[in-house]
């Protein structure tokens, strides 16, 4: 096999060789572009107020998260069945989308979508305990 057969090309924001890109070309197979700036497919419907800067996570400085549980507590919710039923939802998307990534390939787990679920999940875990520290 020829060294252009193993290189990797990007088709259509798919990493694959330039034989699977090859082959779905001459298929007639053809993603359509999706804009940068356009939402995750997963998304759900907005709820409650976004909030205007970056969610705490690793690597963030503390301030940050200090701001998200100040917006958080002014956030006065009442956790429904439904909302409750959404958050275990994304927790089990989560689940099976870390459940079907190659251990190996160390930049999988910061594709756009799980980072996003990632976010949604530690949110959700701040309510959960905003709650129960206010009902307890």
């Amino acid at each position: 096999m020829s060294l252009a057969g193993v290189r990797a090309k990007n088709v259509a924001g798919v990493r694959c060789t330039s034989r699977e890109a090859t082959k779905q070309q001459s298929s007639g197979v053809e993603f359509p572009k999706r804009s940068l700036d356009a939402a995750p497919i997963l998304t759900p419907p907005v709820t409650h107020p976004t909030l205007g800067h970056a969610q705490a996570g690793y690597g963030m400085p503390s301030n940050s998260s200090t701001r998200l549980d100040e917006a958080m507590a002014s956030e006065i919710e009442t956790l429904s069945s439904t909302r409750i039923s959404s958050m275990q939802n994304v927790l089990d998307l989560l689940s099976d989308m870390l459940q079907a990534v190659n251990p190996s390939d160390s930049n999988a787990v910061k594709d756009e979508i799980i980072v996003d679920l990632i976010h949604r999940c530690r949110a959700n875990q701040k309510k959960l305990m905003q709650m129960l520290s206010t009902t307890g």
